[in-house]
């Protein structure tokens, strides 16, 4: 890993980070008030979360007194419609931040999209032309760039994210491109998806998507995906929108720094293990 990659990592090169930029696409269950719902994840003591500059700016007294976490920013926004519903038939997708703003509201990494699949294919080279941008200017500032490799374009790319190849490929061009972390969703071809965190130079978070159905799906795709050589997780829904947000940060920081196995996550959410 690169210096400024090692600095942002914990000691063991493993982090909890908790996705909470998804105000972007307006309000969530379990998101509509987004002071209580910093205060109940800062409560389970991450290694650190993705927001928004503006939610950065609105919470930083909050922020400033939780020693130890990350603050990582939301760099681009992106949207489907032109109301405020977020569903929609278009592609839109513009750059929200600057680096020096992000350094001045304490953050110790950026995180922009690199979406494949888009119908115009302008879209696409503003998101890399802004994505290689912010990789400079953010290895200037010393923060590391987090691309999320996500296949979101109006063409029909569903049946395209089984391939394998078609991962490698989008993660190795995020790496050429600029990224220093990779947010990725998990491979259940484990074998595969191994081979890959072997042959990437850098490192990867797993996202955690929609709401998965129950919380031994949590913990078993954190758990897979740390085993088969991913360095952590950037979670969002499948933690703030749990009944009890800072005993899901716990008992998932226990699987992603080595020391629990999923019986014991289990345990620790129910309040019958440590």
């Amino acid at each position: 890993m690169t210096r400024i990659v090692e600095r942002f990592f914990p000691a063991d090169g493993r982090a909890l980070i908790v996705a909470m930029d998804h105000g972007l696409a307006g309000n969530h269950p379990g998101f509509e008030d987004p002071g209580a719902t910093l205060a109940k994840v800062l409560a389970g003591g991450p290694d650190g979360i993705m927001i928004t500059p503006g939610f950065a700016r609105c919470f930083a007294e909050e922020l400033g007194k939780a020693s130890g976490v990350r603050i990582v920013t939301r760099m681009d926004y992106i949207t489907f419609s032109t109301s405020a519903e977020f569903l929609g038939d278009i592609e839109m997708q513009v750059p929200i931040a600057s680096v020096a703003e992000s350094v001045r509201l304490g953050a110790r990494a950026i995180c922009c999209y690199l979406i494949f699949g888009r119908e115009d294919h302008r879209v696409m080279e503003r998101n890399i032309a802004y994505l290689a941008r912010y990789a400079e200017e953010a290895h200037v500032s010393g923060l590391p760039l987090i691309a999320e490799v996500v296949f979101w374009g109006k063409k029909n790319f569903s049946g395209a994210i089984a391939r394998v190849d078609m991962l490698e490929n989008a993660y190795r061009i995020a790496f050429e491109i600029g990224a220093d972390i990779l947010k990725v969703p998990y491979l259940e071809d484990r074998a595969a998806f191994a081979r890959m965190m072997r042959n990437l130079p850098i490192p990867v978070l797993i996202l955690g998507g929609g709401k998965m159905e129950t919380e031994m799906d949590i913990f078993r795709v954190a758990k897979e995906a740390c085993e088969d050589g991913a360095r952590g997780i950037l979670f969002g829904r499948n933690i703030w929108q749990h009944e009890n947000p800072s005993g899901m940060i716990t008992a998932l920081h226990g699987i992603v720094h080595g020391k629990s196995s999923i019986a014991q996550a289990l345990a620790c959410l129910s309040g019958k293990g440590t």
